[in-house]
């Protein structure tokens, strides 16, 4: 129940109680019950009007504030979005750099550039002679076998070997038509 509802709920009560004892009592007393109560009514009237214009204040400086704050939050706002473009932005840069590195180390040096692994052009430079070094010992570990020779590419079996390229392509071609 708000406050104006019980302040008056109450001043019904007490005026119901004060009206049976003003019964007993003569002008006088019913003259100073009467001044009491229009005192009392009156100063609640005033204190409600009190709360109110109180209420009102802190509402208009609770406003005040929030205006101030809402443009410094925006400001603020505006600021981070700002530092997050500017770090988004160094770090497509950096990666664009990186990437330009590692293309030009990569040409340097012969190596892929799919293959080297690094952040700066010294790593990437110490990357691709790490790579250069085991493809280089792993060239040398392995046995060479000879070339193999006498191999025909195709499916002939004739084993006609005077035929043009061309002829036992089409021969072969025949033969896989017919089913044979």
């Amino acid at each position: 129940m708000p406050e104006t509802e019980a302040n008056t709920t109450d001043s019904v009560e007490t005026e119901a109680a004060e009206t049976d004892a003003t019964s007993e009592l003569g002008d006088a007393g019913k003259a100073a019950i009467r001044k009491e109560r229009e005192s009392r009514q009156q100063l609640e009237r005033q204190l409600r009007e009190s709360k109110e214009l109180s209420d009102t204040l802190a509402a208009k400086v609770q406003e005040f504030e929030d205006r101030d704050k809402s443009e410094a939050q925006k400001l603020t706002d505006q600021i981070a979005a700002l530092q997050q473009q500017l770090a988004d932005k160094d770090a497509e840069v950096a990666k664009a750099t990186l990437v330009a590195t590692k293309a030009e180390v990569a040409r340097v040096k012969g190596v892929p550039a799919n293959r080297l692994s690094g952040s700066t052009k010294e790593e990437l430079e110490a990357d691709a002679d790490a790579y250069l070094t085991e493809v280089a010992q792993q060239r040398d570990s392995k046995p060479r076998k000879p070339p193999v020779t006498g191999l025909k590419s195709g499916a002939s079996s004739s084993g006609d070997t005077s035929a043009n390229p061309r002829e036992a392509a089409a021969a072969a071609l025949r033969r896989m038509r017919n089913g044979g």
